[in-house]
């Protein structure tokens, strides 16, 4: 589904986990899940209102913190 109307979406499962998406490499995010489930079938669903596909400055500062120096770090 790549349209930006919101839909309900209707899923049956084991578990579900809610989190924040992390920046990964220049084209993709990355969300951790349990290492139980590996190997397994999820389903990523979008809850909050797609922006732009840039990650604006104040996002990267979420993301990836700033020290005093300049250097950003993973949190």
């Amino acid at each position: 589904m790549t349209n930006r109307e919101k839909a309900e979406i209707k899923l049956s499962g084991y578990a579900m986990v809610e989190k924040m998406v992390k920046a990964g490499t220049n084209t993709s995010g990355r969300v951790y899940v349990p290492k139980s489930w590996i190997g397994r079938r999820v389903t990523v669903v979008l809850l909050d209102e797609p922006g732009d596909d840039v990650v604006d400055d104040r996002m990267r500062r979420m993301v990836y913190g700033e020290e005093d120096d300049g250097f950003r770090r993973m949190i």
